[in-house]
């Protein structure tokens, strides 16, 4: 039997994804909060759009580093090490605070500790588990999704009872679970005994020639403009949801856990299948279906005035929209050599940040001058620009085949 045919274990697959799920806690965590700090700083809707664009100008910052640090040096573990504790600590201190600088350095360490894990866990994936790529990155979405949705009916149900400020400090535990599993299961063998073989390190000089070898690709830089007309969609989904829900329909931190919980928990549940459906029927494809059935939802979402109704379709959209990403990882990943795995996927996450980190602003602007159902229609023309380009990628690639 081939090395390509044998069985590959998944429980590091599992691992990682549980991982993967603290640290999108601790984010979801932030979006929830934010409703309650734009009320504890009296801050307008541009000032908690910055904030919340504070997320994306980290994440951008942290990006291209990230990836280099992983395939110069091949320290997975301690970059996933790294990121979850400097996370849960970063979440912690965030209940202490009560000034808006304070909140936004804060807020940008957990999006850089966010940042420093996928690069690591991705081209991890990407190469053990090569010939069902889609499907692994999609069990590692899930857990992404996993933590998205079970932090916001939690973090809204301790805001509830005891405040903010104290939901924060709770939602630093499952990180720090994480970093203890990690370092108990994976740091003893150096990160090897889940890897099929030791991740190849290299100078400067080779890392830079093969770096440049894969920027030359055009269809890379067009995987990556998908991947930040997609971001922005849902960036501002996660933005303005919260909002809309507290300041346009009345709803209370319960609530907004719950549409949220509903929204992520969608995506959680579609996300392999998506994910498998792309590994077979093709990448493209699979992506211009899901934006641009996102369009078309998103852009009659503010006409919903029930909450039930509201929260039902907010779900619809998390089960389109949320699904998409291993699929346009996977893609990015299918033209990019096993050795920068870890490089492609920080090039992809710094294209997404530098996109999405202008919409929490830029929503904020439309909002203030015309309501948040125009701040709606506009993500919904994001989605169908993606979807449209997405279909000239296509035919791009298919041209050159």
């Amino acid at each position: 039997m081939s090395a390509t045919a044998a069985p590959v274990s998944r429980g590091p697959l599992y691992l990682l994804a549980g991982c993967h799920a603290s640290l999108h806690w601790v984010l979801a965590t932030f979006y929830v909060l934010l409703p309650f700090i734009q009320q504890a700083l009296s801050l307008n809707y541009a000032q908690t759009g910055l904030l919340a664009s504070t997320v994306h100008f980290a994440s951008f910052a942290a990006n291209i580093p990230s990836g280099a640090i992983v395939d110069m040096t091949g320290r997975r573990v301690a970059c996933q090490l790294t990121s979850l504790v400097c996370a849960a600590l970063a979440m912690f201190v965030l209940g202490f605070s009560n000034s808006f600088v304070m909140v936004a350095v804060l807020t940008a360490v957990l999006a850089a500790m966010n940042t420093l894990w996928h690069p690591a866990a991705i081209s991890y994936l990407s190469e053990h588990y090569r010939e069902q790529r889609g499907l692994a990155l999609s069990v590692h979405s899930v857990g992404a999704s996993v933590g998205d949705a079970l932090a916001p009916l939690s973090v809204g149900a301790i805001i509830t009872v005891y405040g903010w400020q104290a939901a924060t400090i709770a939602a630093a535990i499952p990180p720090v679970i994480a970093a203890v599993v990690v370092l108990a299961l994976l740091a003893p063998s150096g990160g090897q005994r889940y890897a099929d073989k030791p991740v190849a390190t290299r100078g400067l000089t080779e890392y830079v020639h093969q770096l440049r070898s894969m920027l030359r690709s055009t269809i890379m830089w067009i995987i990556c403009l998908l991947a930040g007309l997609r971001g922005m969609a849902q960036v501002g989904m996660r933005t303005f949801v919260p909002l809309y829900v507290v300041n346009e329909l009345g709803a209370t931190a319960v609530w907004v856990g719950a549409t949220l919980l509903v929204f992520q928990g969608a995506g959680a549940l579609a996300t392999p299948v998506v994910g498998a459906a792309s590994d077979k029927l093709g990448r493209a494809p699979v992506f211009m279906a899901g934006l641009a059935s996102t369009a078309v939802f998103v852009w009659f979402l503010p006409s919903v005035s029930s909450l039930w109704l509201y929260t039902v379709l907010v779900g619809i959209i998390g089960a389109s929209l949320l699904t998409l990403r291993p699929v346009i990882q996977g893609w990015a990943l299918d033209q990019t050599p096993a050795e920068l795995g870890g490089s492609a996927i920080s090039v992809l996450f710094t294209m997404q940040a530098a996109f999405g980190m202008a919409v929490p602003i830029v929503g904020g602007l439309v909002a203030d001058q015309f309501g948040l159902d125009t701040t709606f229609r506009v993500l919904a023309v994001f989605a169908l620009s993606a979807a449209g380009a997405t279909a000239l990628a296509y035919r791009h690639q298919r041209g050159r085949a």
